[in-house]
């Protein structure tokens, strides 16, 4: 039966007022499990979700509850009354329905890992493999923690590439406002201050009084025309895939941003590879689950075919060495790995070491638009007071 949150008062046997949330089917069985704990309890009622306990399960949502999962799986408990257990710590009511389904499948008589798979939304291919990878083993605790460090690092990559390219981003954003209001609004000021005198205005002056002119008359149409291209061109990257191999590819080659996006793609498929390999997975399944979470399609192409040799029989190293993709010193490593028979200790490290590289880079990449951001904003602004004040130099021919 489907739990709901109840938020409940009472009193402790010593006459204290207590409050909480409880978990349960109805709220006269929380009155109950109240009064079996040693509480009167005064009123139960359904509880309303706060605004941050509607919101929509993201994926640091998802890492925090498996590694708690794990948490509680290593303590001896069942399936069942860990996932319980869970729910109730859960301050996210989406959460705590997810945790709830995946209880009611299991107390059913399903895996964790079948329980995983009906919920894509939340769970991928590579959640469920290493689930029953663990199912299998024994060791589902403790590939359980290991699922959550792989998705803690996997978030920790996408926060550094969003705050690297979010400053600028953001920085741009509000140029182009400033810029587009003083076209709007200021330009046309000064246009008819200028109007009543004889000079001819400078080249500069007249290209911005023209371009406010333009942006004035056709500025509906321009945002129409550029929100229609942004629509289509999100509509054909999902009906051609080999956009999105085109779009990969432009990324690695951007002169500044191309190294940072390279180094997280390696970064992910470095760590899952590690964590397919810890797992006990063949090399084959685990490279063929690596090269779908780089997240770049470029290097998935490179890793997939590098499986399908690997598949008939060539060594790993052999495989890679014929890509040009990889970094020569990442193969090397990777074949030392292989060679030694310590390929996922060899993961681990070169994804330490990627995800530092990665780091580093985005300090860098920081430090370095910031002076080139503030020097465009000093040609695009003042470019545009230049504009509107060199006709006052001339005023004096005039007068």
């Amino acid at each position: 039966m489907t739990r709901s949150t109840y938020a409940w008062e009472g009193r402790a046997s010593d006459g204290r007022p207590l409050k909480g949330l409880r978990r349960d089917i109805s709220s006269a069985n929380v009155r109950a499990e109240l009064q079996r704990g040693g509480v009167t309890p005064l009123r139960v009622r359904a509880a309303r979700p706060t605004r941050s306990q509607r919101r929509r399960i993201r994926p640091v949502d998802i890492a925090g509850m498996v590694r708690e999962l794990a948490t509680v799986l290593k303590a001896g408990l069942p399936i069942v009354q860990a996932l319980e257990i869970t729910a109730e710590s859960q301050q996210q009511f989406r959460m705590q329905d997810l945790l709830d389904t995946l209880s009611q499948d299991v107390a059913a008589g399903n895996s964790l890992s079948e329980a995983l798979g009906r919920h894509p939304k939340y769970f991928g291919a590579l959640h469920v493999s290493l689930v029953l990878a663990g199912e299998r083993s024994g060791r589902l605790p403790e590939l359980l923690a290991n699922l959550a460090t792989w998705l803690e690092r996997r978030e920790q990559i996408r926060k550094r590439i969003s705050s690297a390219l979010s400053y600028p981003a953001a920085v741009l954003g509000i140029a182009a406002v400033v810029v587009g209001l003083m076209l709007i609004y200021v330009v046309p000021e000064f246009e008819r201050m200028f109007a009543g005198y004889g000079a001819g205005l400078p080249p500069l002056t007249r290209f911005v009084v023209s371009l406010s002119e333009r942006l004035r008359e056709d500025a509906l149409l321009w945002l129409a025309i550029t929100g229609s291209a942004a629509l289509f061109a999100a509509w054909l990257r999902t009906r051609l895939p080999g956009l999105r191999m085109h779009e990969d590819q432009l990324k690695l080659r951007l002169p500044i941003l191309g190294g940072l996006f390279a180094r997280a793609a390696l970064a992910r498929f470095i760590r899952t590879l590690a964590t397919l390999l810890d797992a006990g997975l063949p090399a084959i399944e685990a490279l063929d689950g690596a090269a779908g979470a780089c997240g770049n399609r470029v290097y998935q192409a490179a890793i997939g075919h590098a499986r399908d040799e690997v598949a008939t029989g060539q060594s790993l190293r052999r495989s890679l060495a014929y890509l040009h993709t990889l970094p020569p010193e990442l193969v090397r490593m990777l074949g030392v790995g292989e060679e030694t028979g310590r390929l996922s200790e060899m993961c681990r490290h070169l994804a330490d070491r990627y995800e530092e590289e990665l780091k580093t880079s985005a300090e860098r990449l920081g430090a370095l638009l910031e002076p080139l951001l503030m020097a465009i904003l000093g040609i695009l602004i003042g470019g545009l007071v230049l504009a509107m004040y060199l006709p006052i130099f001339r005023m004096g021919s005039v007068i």
